[in-house]
């Protein structure tokens, strides 16, 4: 009943009737082999093997694995042929598909130059091709040592904290320099996935991939930077003391008039004065914040900053504002990172003198500073933090009139403000520095408020 289901016929069309009268086209594929199995009374096995058998209108085909078994009675006489049919169409099918990926991957392996290779952590033997035996300019081996004693010694260390890592979390990601046996050396990057079995690292399968040419580039690419980094900042630091002079000197005479002159003015030309000596000191004031902004770097050096002292330095700063306006500001248990210590100055800074500034009217400020450690799932919630760093988590957080939400990411643009210069005095630069300051720490800094409902700025820091 099977056989006759996958050959589109009813079984009694078939018993007793010669097949190849019922099915000719089958004739060309089954006579030769049913032939061979009479005569030689061996049983012959065929896989995946193509049929093609015509139902009416309807062509079917398909894949059939085929046994021949010589029929034989009790003398030994062979009488007859046993034809067992088993369709694996399905399977074969499922296969030829994984076969296609399977080249399709391999031709985008070999188009990108990648070195692939597959290591048994059992038996730490390696299973490499021929790419990567050009890669490591080596003789190709299945000892894993031979591709490793490759490795430039430097970057030895560089590579076992990157599998300790690996052996983790499952994800083998580094950069190391290659010796040749010419004394070149080149720039390779290795990248796998660790298989694990009870917990165990039991396989590890990747590529490694040729980027001496990108590293080059890279670093030709970063000197003209830094080149035309240094021009600018030197081109700044000249514009702000040519510029500075003369806006001190309008400073100094307006400020002369108005003490020895100002009483002889209408009251118009008084406001006049006003106007022009606080123009100036704005603009003194945006001078001095972009040089700040531009000075920032994240080549200083780093060393250990504790946050509890930055802060205590911070608020002796704006005593005066604090005892103005008669604000509480409360921090405790700060920690200890690796940071550039003036940067971290400038960041709290500009923080909390925001929050001095922008408070409501008629309500004492409230400046809390709190701290979080993260922990690997919270890293993991965002996407352009380093995994396998420890990080910490600050918010300063004021009660003051806040912003829209859909605003918080604005602020952070360079002379970007919110509010006219005559509600709020400041220059636009204090929170892009904020913002620069983190990103040269390798950092995340983001900011949540409502109208009237206060603001936090939350910034997550390397530890």
């Amino acid at each position: 009943d099977a056989y006759a289901r996958l050959i589109g016929r009813e079984a009694g069309d078939l018993l007793q009737k010669d097949i190849f009268s019922i099915i000719p086209e089958t004739e060309t594929s089954f006579r030769h082999f049913i032939t061979q199995a009479k005569e030689s009374g061996e049983p012959i096995y065929l896989y995946d093997q193509p049929y093609q058998v015509f139902a009416g209108d309807r062509t079917i085909e398909g894949y059939l694995n085929v046994v021949y078994q010589p029929y034989r009675e009790t003398d030994g006489a062979i009488t007859g042929v046993m034809v067992l049919c088993q369709d694996v169409t399905l399977q074969v099918q499922a296969r030829k598909k994984i076969e296609e990926a399977q080249e399709t991957a391999r031709l985008a392996v070999d188009s990108a130059g990648l070195g692939t290779y597959d290591v048994d952590l059992r038996t730490d033997t390696l299973n490499a091709s021929m790419r990567l035996d050009e890669i490591f300019d080596v003789a190709h081996a299945s000892e894993r040592s031979r591709y490793v004693s490759a490795i430039h010694p430097d970057d030895l260390p560089l590579r076992k904290e990157a599998y300790e890592k690996a052996y983790r979390s499952g994800q083998l990601e580094y950069e190391a320099r290659v010796v040749r046996k010419s004394g070149e050396i080149r720039w390779i990057r290795a990248r796998g996935k660790v298989f694990f079995e009870d917990g165990k690292p039991v396989n590890l399968v990747g590529v490694v991939q040729d980027i001496t040419e990108e590293k080059s580039f890279a670093e030709e690419l970063s000197r003209k930077v830094q080149e035309r980094t240094q021009e600018l900042e030197q081109f700044l630091f000249v514009s702000h003391h040519d510029l500075q002079e003369p806006l001190r000197k309008i400073i100094m005479f307006s400020d002369m008039l108005k003490t020895e002159h100002l009483h002889l003015l209408p009251e118009a030309s008084q406001k006049r004065f006003d106007k022009i000596i606080d123009a100036a000191r704005r603009m003194s004031a945006a001078l001095r914040d972009v040089l700040d902004f531009a000075s920032l770097s994240k080549d200083q050096l780093f060393t250990s900053v504790d946050l509890n002292a930055v802060v205590e330095s911070v608020l002796s700063d704006l005593e005066l504002a604090i005892a103005e306006k008669g604000a509480s500001v409360q921090a405790a248990g700060l920690p200890v990172i690796p940071a550039i210590p003036q940067q971290m100055h400038q960041l709290f800074y500009n923080l909390l003198s925001n929050a001095l500034k922008f408070t409501l009217p008629g309500q004492t400020p409230l400046i809390l500073i709190s701290q979080q450690h993260l922990d690997a799932d919270s890293i993991r919630l965002h996407a352009d933090l380093e995994g396998g760093r420890q990080y910490v988590q600050l918010t300063v957080r004021d009660n003051g009139i806040g912003f829209r939400q859909e605003l918080a990411e604005k602020i952070f643009t360079l002379f970007q403000r919110l509010h006219s210069k005559e509600q709020y005095a400041g220059t636009g630069i204090g929170l892009a520095l904020c913002r620069k300051v983190v990103q040269n720490h390798r950092g995340k800094i983001w900011a949540e408020s409502g109208e009237g409902k206060g603001a936090a700025f939350h910034f997550i820091l390397p530890l």
